[in-house]
């Protein structure tokens, strides 16, 4: 397989990435930007680099993804809340009525819990936007779960019988609060987004996995399914008779790994010549080429055994080297996610490691 190859498979196994499209809305205050910031591990919401689209609606891009944030600014800045509430519906049907790409898969709507109040204004607004996409209802800087006052309004929230996603608001610190001496840490998040990801479509939802910052535990059963079909498509192209060498199997081998590096964010460009997009096809090389060697398992019992063995051995060997692969790649990124620094190198050195301890030998 020559690098022209190699290019061809990482752009077939990456794909076009399905789109996400987001809506956050809220007052000035709420924290809206600070939970984007932290869900996806970057600045989002930069000043100045968003895109109006309407005279209240800017929208963003997050950078190297197929990922759209449509932002609203605070609620409370002195124009007619009809009109506001009219524009905001109108911007969203006319999303979801238009091209499938643009469509809105869910809004986010912040409410700060120090505020203690809910007007009917925004009542009316969370029930026009529910009745256009998925909605949640985020209740931010909250210090503590079991604050007495987060909790009483919480519950306050609740018995508004909202038409949100859960029927309740769902209780968050986007980055550690102090008070004094004492850090509270923060938290909410993980069961934030992986409700999200649960209502999401499956095309939208693996968009979600690749580029959130907060849930491991679904990037986790992504790659379950990723190394399920990777498995199926070796086993698949093991049982060909026109493949002996197995060509076939290599390819299939190559596409999980590279569609699994990208469920866990170790590479977030779609692009294979992007810098990121040579780190990986360099892996991918590495796994070619040590895949291919003729100690291996794979390629010396292959070609001389029935179809339906070969079909088996192949699914197993795939199963096994993409189960050590995405085990790696979770380990790097419990070990970002608890703020260890994990260089692009020692990254490289271990995901290669994974290949090799994921690959049977011949003894």
């Amino acid at each position: 397989m020559d690098d022209s190859q190699l290019t061809r498979l990482l752009r077939d196994a990456l794909g076009d990435e399905p789109a996400l499209n987001i809506m956050i809305v809220g007052k000035t205050g709420a924290g809206k930007s600070t939970l984007l910031n932290t869900l996806f591990g970057r600045e989002v919401a930069a000043v100045g680099t968003g895109k109006p689209v309407t005279k209240t609606i800017t929208g963003y891009q997050l950078p190297g993804s197929s990922v759209t944030i449509y932002d609203t600014p605070g609620l409370e800045l002195g124009r007619d809340r009809v009109s506001v509430e009219a524009e905001f519906r109108m911007f969203a049907r006319r999303l979801q009525g238009g091209d499938p790409n643009e469509r809105l898969h869910f809004v986010l709507y912040c409410v700060r819990a120090g505020d203690d109040r809910f007007e009917q204004f925004e009542q009316t607004l969370v029930a026009t936007l529910a009745t256009i996409a998925p909605t949640f209802l985020a209740l931010t800087q909250c210090p503590h779960p079991g604050d007495e006052r987060v909790r009483t309004f919480a519950g306050f929230l609740k018995d508004l019988e909202l038409p949100v996603v859960s029927g309740v608001p769902f209780l968050t610190l986007a980055r550690p609060m102090t008070f004094g001496p004492v850090e509270l840490p923060p938290f909410g998040l993980d069961d934030l987004v992986e409700r999200i990801a649960a209502v999401l479509p499956a095309a939208a939802r693996k968009t979600l996995v690749t580029h959130q910052r907060i849930s491991l535990e679904i990037k986790v059963a992504e790659a379950g399914k990723v190394v399920a079909a990777g498995a199926a498509a070796a086993a698949g192209a093991a049982m060909t008779e026109f493949d002996p060498q197995g060509r076939l199997v290599l390819a299939a081998q190559l596409g999980m790994l590279a569609r699994l590096t990208a469920v866990f964010g170790l590479t977030a460009e779609r692009d294979p010549w992007a810098e990121s997009g040579m780190w990986l096809k360099s892996l991918l090389r590495f796994g070619l080429d040590y895949l291919a060697r003729p100690h291996l398992l794979l390629v010396r019992v292959l070609p001389v055994v029935g179809r339906r063995f070969r079909g088996a051995e192949a699914q197993k060997q795939t199963e096994r080297l993409g189960e050590s692969y995405a085990s790696a790649c979770a380990d790097i990124v419990r070990r970002r996610h608890s703020g260890e620094s994990v260089r692009d190198d020692e990254v490289s050195r271990l995901l290669r490691r994974a290949i090799q301890a994921g690959t049977p030998v011949m003894t």
